[in-house]
């Protein structure tokens, strides 16, 4: 990262240098004063190799002070993202408040070390990849809304991002750890492997890389190295309940009932006693419910007798509890035990047909698209005459590149409802996607006749009609 220093004293600006230099930072323009400093900014903006992406500012400078030239930064578009760490005097702290309102990422009072600098340069970084954080979060629960997937435009923006913010702190984990977390949630896999990867190469003792790498390999189908990650990942943090937990599972899976009783009644032990908040209570249920399983394996029957008697008065009582609980494993990617709770839900559902249609939608949302399928084809057994559960089906099969069955799907759907041109829209992609293009044709025309909010297909409407 290329660094401004802005000051009018020459000493001081050595002093920045120095500190600068120790932190790794070699590549340093400077500036005496705010005028100055703004003009260097804006003639090396876009300039490949040249952008400046962090300042460290002093406050009081003739003819245009630190607190001008972030007015002037904040109000420039161009400058954009820029990281403004001002510098001021024991006695000036009102400046601070100041500055803070101006938009200064932080700041340091001078005298100060390289340390205070370094520790600065990290609370920066976590702050803008926690601001990185929400902005990605809320983009997934637009997509769920929509029923859309995940962009290679949208990732590209969120992933390039996160790599000019690690320049920041190029000594820290933080940023290749979070950058190897934006891969999975876009399930780019071999990418996310190779940050956590860098991650360990330069500190083996970050558990989260190892457990992150641990699920890169599950994902990738290399169980053994998956195995071997979380193993570590234990070790490394042997107090984390979550770690102890998934390794009892990878154990169960392969017959070490033993290992997993073990790491299932630690796990146990370290959650809070009375444990009743929503972040804790999904750990709780399906952690009692590994331990009456694998305690049945070894004969341990007073074990799983305890554990069924504390997780009977624990478990929900209804099945909009299984569902709130299935959601939540489905958005901690859990998709063994979210189905476990809808088979829980299914059994005391008053209104079956309406349940697995809500549970399909959730699956669908999770892109479990196999498991969604199950439960709209029980639907439709229930309920022949809804088109819902074929529309659906046919969504799913445009997901997974069955264009026939998705095609053969929405027919049904409209046939069923013939008077709904969401569906024959969709009936029109099919078409689209097997080549029959003036069947898709006549199908967007006729569907945006029926839903004229319908616009998505105009421009397929006006380029064949040219």
């Amino acid at each position: 990262m290329r660094i401004i220093i802005v000051d009018d004293m020459g000493p001081m600006r050595k002093t920045v240098k120095r500190a600068l230099g120790f932190l790794g930072f070699t590549d340093t323009v400077e500036a005496k004063n705010g005028k100055d400093g703004y003009d260097l900014l804006i003639a090396n903006h876009g300039v490949p190799g040249k952008d400046i992406g962090l300042g460290v500012i002093d406050w009081n400078m003739v003819p245009t002070s630190g607190l001008d030239l972030l007015n002037m930064v904040r109000s420039d578009p161009r400058l954009d993202g820029f990281v403004f760490i001002m510098l001021t005097a024991e006695q000036d702290r009102d400046n601070i408040v100041l500055a803070i309102q101006g938009g200064v990422d932080d700041y340091i009072i001078k005298p100060f070390t390289p340390e205070t600098l370094k520790t600065k340069l990290e609370n920066v970084l976590k702050l803008k990849l926690s601001r990185v954080k929400k902005e990605i979060d809320a983009y997934f629960r637009d997509l769920e809304s929509s029923w859309s997937d995940p962009g290679v435009v949208e990732f590209r923006n969120f992933d390039s991002r996160v790599e000019a913010l690690e320049g920041l702190a190029p000594w820290s984990h933080m940023g290749p750890l979070f950058r190897a977390r934006v891969n999975i949630r876009f399930e780019r896999f071999n990418e996310a492997e190779k940050h956590l990867k860098k991650v360990i190469a330069t500190n083996f003792g970050i558990a989260d890389a190892h457990q992150l790498l641990s699920k890169v390999f599950k994902e990738k189908g290399k169980t053994e190295e998956s195995l071997k990650e979380l193993e570590i990942a234990v070790v490394e943090r042997p107090g984390h309940h979550p770690f102890k937990q998934q390794l009892g599972e990878s154990y169960m899976l392969r017959g070490r009932y033993n290992d997993a009783v073990r790491l299932f009644s630690e796990a146990l032990a370290l959650m809070p006693a009375g444990v009743s908040n929503d972040e804790t209570y999904p750990d709780l249920i399906s952690t009692l419910y590994n331990i009456m399983t694998a305690s049945n394996k070894t004969g341990r029957q007073e074990e799983a007798n305890r554990a069924l008697r504390r997780v009977q008065s624990l478990e929900p009582k209804e099945a909009t509890g299984w569902v709130n609980l299935g959601r939540v494993y489905l958005g901690r990617h859990e998709l063994s035990k979210a189905l476990f709770a809808f088979g829980k839900g299914e059994e005391m559902a008053k209104d079956k047909y309406v349940f697995l249609k809500e549970i399909a939608i959730a699956l669908f949302k999770a892109r479990a698209f196999d498991s969604a399928l199950e439960s709209l084809n029980k639907a439709k057994n229930l309920k022949p005459s809804d088109p819902f559960p074929c529309n659906l089906s046919g969504m799913i099969g445009g997901r997974i590149n069955l264009d026939e069955k998705a095609m053969a799907e929405f027919k049904e759907a409209f046939r069923l409802d013939p008077t709904n041109g969401k569906i024959l829209f969709n009936l029109a992609v099919a078409y689209g996607n097997t080549g029959q293009k003036d069947k898709g044709l006549a199908c967007f025309i006729k569907a945006r006749q029926l839903a004229p909010e319908l616009t998505e297909g105009d421009d397929y409407i006006n380029s064949a009609e040219i």
